[in-house]
């Protein structure tokens, strides 16, 4: 029935009573098609929710009652009294309603003299009186009809409004959005009166403010986190705000200042200058610029809520010239030293003190009993928890919210915080196993420890300053009442403690700890302790008195440990055993009472030469890392690790023997066997059914791989790169359906199995430094590597068209389905101009040769991105001789080989590359009928020559349809295929059409100087089943690159080196 403009803010509006932002009441024939609809669009932008009716709805002479309800359900009503508004008894009835809801329900109303005398709408003269003389003689029946409609016009015609008569429409829409979001904003304030505490806190700090001064001023609120900075800031802010001409508030400038301070900076602008989006810059000094200019005669109010840094103050409020007379800058923070670099002065700073006894019983009581005192019984109880607050108003609110509705039990015992309390106030976040804490939360446990003992740290549950923790260990003075200890910076220098050190601590359930020494050994450790992380832990065993019974976890890297404990020990609870580069360590302990273990990580155990036969039987066993036990020469005869996951064996020089599989390990996904002294792939491997990933890297003596590896149907990552004596890939390679990843570089293998092409979901196949590899050269050309080409970049443009794509493989000719070639290294081609605005981009090419070798050290070389350039090769590509309108280069070396064949260089630019230059020949080849577009190869180093080019248009029609022959690059069309891949007598043919654009011409093409160059209209190409996996090919070409000294990246096929030269 209406027409409304969607806004995120249309869901609140129910719980007001309101449906609407914004009714429109207007003279569909004077305004609807200019001002009505740039206001409505305007509002609309911003998020306003606006209720405009349709014109259609006009014809009738009975106003529809949704309408009417639309009028009941709005806050605003924006009335266009145009000259014909009063013709209109639809637009009249419509104003009779507006004006008995400004009376019932404080409708807010907003008239709009249209080019329009408000005296003459208030009397009904001109325009009006004409319409009231008709409507008399229409409605004379029902003359009092009449009459409430004359006498809504006297009443809107009195109210206040925007005149266009006397501006710009554009300034008026300004004005009017402005205004009705400035009411809307206001709706949404704080209602402090129910805010704790908060009086005697607005009254000191508007004594601050200094109203009536007409000086600037910088004003502080400084306290810890979770005191209440950001509310007092906002009550103040909407108290104040319209008191000055502009006005913003910026909150979380500490976190926000992470997407950069620029963004802030015009965030200010625009709060104070009312959404104008004229305003563009990219650097803060440009910014503070822009600031100081624009806002400089302004009253503004601004605040700048939880700075951290100083710079940016710098950046959004650097000196108080920026801004005009009378302006007021609230800044709030937990540094006070900011404000008084900042040169605020101490008399400025506001400093933000905790709720006394009374505030804190209230708000606990609200919390807790949702009234403002607690019941009967209750009193002791709340004050206990009072007290154990200390003030923090975010420490009463979550303590209140925990124990609302909990039992008198939970009250009279020490409460653990409930997990779903603190989500639900976003003070945590849990996602994939982490645990992230809210830095409010972290700094109000912190107040709460230190206000357990302010004078006395070997009281306090928890220690984490570097201070406390040594002043406790040093001087023996940790009690039972330390739980935690967290020394998360280790101290500059060495500390030498006592063998008593943690002999008072005998509730200590935490411990990290490093970089300190123990030369009289170490007596006692709490058997309580949960979780140890203590880096370069200094003995050779742990104290014999330590039943670790409820550790979870040990991590003690770098540690002195030779065993961590003789015999066994029942370790239920623990999980993980970190000992990572404990090059004492001979031999693991006795884990056969340990059944949750799920992490064992021993890399860089040096002298680890015994591995206890338990390990072997560690039912929970997700990680096992035994990289880099080069002493390591046998596991356990027996293996049945049913959990395990990821197994690392890389490194273990001397592992002679590997166990026997008891059963299959189907859940392990990696399998690291790299640096071993492996012979021949281990047969146990049949095992791993659920093998994701398996490195065979630098495996010196592995000379075959067992045909066990084909049926690894799960395996995504083969790494056999650096197995000098690896000859031979399995011919039942392409068995390994799920395959994407085939690194054989540095091997000695001569050929690839003709499986390797039914590999359809390999992605990378890395080749380099194979020296010996004789079929690649082949391989590709058996594949018709132009079509290759052809295939591949179908299918790119038909996901990323507006990105470029490219890549350079062996080969001495221009593909066949080019039709603009050259014998030279530059060419030109003519486009008609009804196809300019059609084009989405230009495929080029290039066949280059290095006819010059010379020593490495002869050439002058380049570093890009840490790559040695010797060689390099440019494409321009020009539009009616606007010079280079694009130009982009590959880069390679000789530095790792000589390259002596033949290349083709084959890439993709779509349009954006060089949209400004085709916008320029497009507009002049409506004039000449036609544009010119010229490519040009440059090469840079010695004996690097371009002998033959060749372009290609691709046109809008070639993405859209997959089936539609490619106008001018005479595009495949090629039959879906079936899955077997032996049938290649239905060989296809490339049917090329260029009519679809050129009309029925010969189709020429521009040769080096425009003149067309013939072609056969039907080419032989291979068979569809025979380029059936362009993954594989479009990743084998790219890495193939390296084999013959071209520095080429995984990606798009560009060279690491590519860069684009700006012209």
């Amino acid at each position: 029935m209406g027409t409304e403009s969607a806004s995120s803010s249309s869901s609140s509006f129910a719980m007001c009573g309101w449906t609407y932002d914004v009714y429109l009441s207007f003279r569909g024939a004077d305004t609807s098609k200019n001002f009505t609809d740039h206001l409505y669009a305007a509002l609309n932008q911003k998020g306003i929710f606006t209720f405009r009716e349709d014109e259609e709805l006009e014809q009738g002479t009975v106003i529809a009652p949704e309408l009417l309800k639309a009028i009941e359900e709005s806050r605003f009503a924006v009335v266009i009294l145009s000259r014909d508004y009063a013709s209109s008894s639809w637009c009249l009835t419509e104003l009779a309603k507006i004006i008995e809801c400004m009376k019932k329900t404080r409708l807010i109303v907003l008239p709009v003299f249209h080019y329009v005398d408000p005296s003459d709408v208030r009397n009904q003269r001109g325009t009006f009186a004409e319409a009231f003389a008709k409507h008399e003689e229409r409605f004379k029946d029902n003359i009092e009809d009449v009459d409430a409609w004359r006498a809504a016009l006297e009443q809107v015609a009195s109210i206040a409004g925007f005149h266009l008569r006397e501006q710009h429409e554009s300034k008026v829409i300004e004005e009017i959005v402005g205004k009705i979001l400035d009411k809307l904003n206001s709706r949404y304030s704080i209602d402090h009166k129910d805010l704790v505490g908060i009086n005697s806190h607005m009254e000191k700090l508007e004594n601050l403010l200094g109203k009536g001064l007409n000086d600037v001023h910088f004003i502080g609120i400084w306290g810890m986190g979770g005191m209440g900075k950001t509310t007092l800031a906002q009550v103040v802010y909407e108290k104040f705000q319209d008191h000055f001409e502009g006005k913003s508030f910026l909150k979380n400038v500490r976190e926000e200042s992470g997407k950069g301070l620029v963004t802030l900076q015009k965030q200010l602008l625009e709060d104070i200058l009312t959404g104008k989006n004229n305003i563009d810059f990219s650097d803060i000094q440009w910014g503070t610029n822009v600031i100081g200019e624009r806002l400089c005669g302004k009253r503004v109010l601004v605040i700048l809520d939880d700075v951290d840094q100083y710079n940016q103050l710098e950046a959004l409020a650097g000196k108080k010239s920026w801004f005009g007379n009378g302006s007021r800058i609230i800044i709030t923070t937990r540094d006070q030293d900011l404000l008084i670099k900042h040169q605020v002065a101490e008399a400025q700073i506001y400093k933000l003190k905790g709720l006394n006894n009374d505030e804190a019983l209230k708000l606990f009581s609200r919390k807790a009993f949702q009234k403002d005192h607690p019941p009967k019984g209750y009193e002791e109880l709340s004050q206990k928890f009072i007290y154990y607050a200390h003030g923090l108003p975010l420490a009463v609110e979550v303590l209140g919210s925990f124990l609302h509705c909990k039992s008198r039990d939970l009250w009279e015992s020490t409460p653990d915080i409930d997990i779903d309390v603190l989500l639900k106030k976003s003070l945590i976040t849990i996602s994939w196993d982490n645990f992230q804490m809210h830095d409010l939360l972290q700094e109000l446990g912190k107040e709460i420890v230190q206000h357990e003992s302010p004078e006395k740290a070997g009281r306090r549950t928890r220690l984490w300053h570097t201070k406390d923790v040594l002043h406790v260990l040093k001087d023996n003075t940790g009690t039972e009442f330390v739980k935690g200890i967290f020394l998360n910076s280790p101290p500059k220098k060495e500390i030498h403690l006592n063998a008593e050190a943690f002999s008072g601590m005998k509730n200590l359930r935490l411990l990290k700890i490093n970089n300190v020494k123990l030369p009289e050994g170490l007596n006692y450790l709490s058997s309580k302790l949960r979780f140890i992380h203590w880096d370069g832990y200094p003995l050779e065993s742990m104290p014999t008195s330590f039943e670790p019974d409820k550790l979870v976890e040990l991590h003690m890297c770098c540690s002195l440990i030779k065993q961590l404990w003789k015999g066994s020990k029942i370790l239920d609870e623990l999980k993980v055993i970190d000992l990572s580069d404990s090059q004492n360590l001979i031999e693991t302990p006795d884990l056969s009472r340990v059944p949750n273990l799920e992490q064992l990580i021993l890399q860089r155990c040096t002298r680890l030469s015994k591995i206890h036969a338990s390990l072997g039987n560690l039912k929970r066993l997700i990680h096992l890392d035994l990289n880099g036990c080069e002493c390591l020469e046998r596991l356990p005869h027996k293996i049945n690790l049913k959990s395990l996951k990821v197994f690392i064996l890389s490194g273990c020089s001397r592992l002679k023997k590997f166990p026997k599989i008891v059963r299959k390990m189907s859940r392990l996904s990696e399998l690291y066997l790299n640096e071993t002294t492996i012979k021949d792939l281990p047969s146990f491997v049949k095992h791993f059914t659920g093998l994701i990933k398996l490195d065979l890297r630098d495996c010196k003596n592995l000379s075959s791989l067992l045909d066990v590896i084909c049926s690894l149907s799960s395996l995504e990552t083969l790494t056999l790169s650096g197995c000098t004596k690896l000859d031979k890939l399995p011919e039942k390679l392409g068995d390994l359906k799920g395959l994407e990843e085939l690194d054989v570089s540095g091997t000695a293998i001569t050929e690839l199995p003709s499986s390797v092409f039914y590999l359809k979901n390999l992605k990378v196949l890395s080749l380099g430094g194979c020296e010996g590899l004789l079929n690649c050269i082949k391989l590709i050309d058996n594949q018709g590597y132009g079509d290759m080409f052809l295939t591949m970049l179908r299918h790119h443009l038909q996901l990323q068209g507006d990105e470029d794509y490219g890549t350079i493989i062996p080969g001495r000719e221009i593909p066949k389905w080019f039709t603009h070639r050259s014998a030279e290294a530059s060419l030109k081609i003519k486009v008609p101009s009804d196809l300019c605005d059609k084009l989405m981009g230009i495929v080029v090419c290039a066949v280059f040769v290095l006819r010059q070798h010379h020593p490495i050290d002869q050439l002058h070389c380049k570093y890009l991105n840490w790559n040695r350039v010797t060689h390099e090769l440019w494409c321009h590509v020009n539009a009616n001789k606007c010079e280079n309108s694009c130009s982009v280069g590959s880069c390679f070396s000789e530095e790792f080989g000589k390259i002596e064949s033949y290349h083709l260089f084959l890439r993709y630019y779509p349009s954006a590359f060089f949209d400004e230059a085709w916008k320029e020949a497009s507009s002049k080849s409506r004039a000449n009928g036609s544009s010119e577009i010229e490519i040009i190869f440059e090469t840079r180093g010695p004996g690097l020559e371009v002998t033959k080019c060749g372009a290609e248009l691709v046109f809008g029609q070639d993405i859209e349809d997959p089936n539609h022959t490619m106008a001018g690059c005479c595009s495949c069309s090629i039959t879906r295929y079936e899955d077997d891949f032996d049938n290649s007598t239905n060989d296809t043919k490339i049917k090329r059409s260029l009519d679809d654009y050129y009309g029925d011409g010969d189709g020429d093409g521009a040769g080096p100087s425009g003149e067309g160059t013939s072609k056969s209209n039907d080419v032989d190409v291979p068979h569809p089943k025979r380029i059936r996996l362009p993954n594989l090919i479009e990743r084998f070409i790219l890495s193939f690159g390296s084999w013959f000294g071209n520095s080429h990246t995984q990606g798009q096929g560009d060279s690491d080196c590519e860069e684009e030269e700006s012209q």
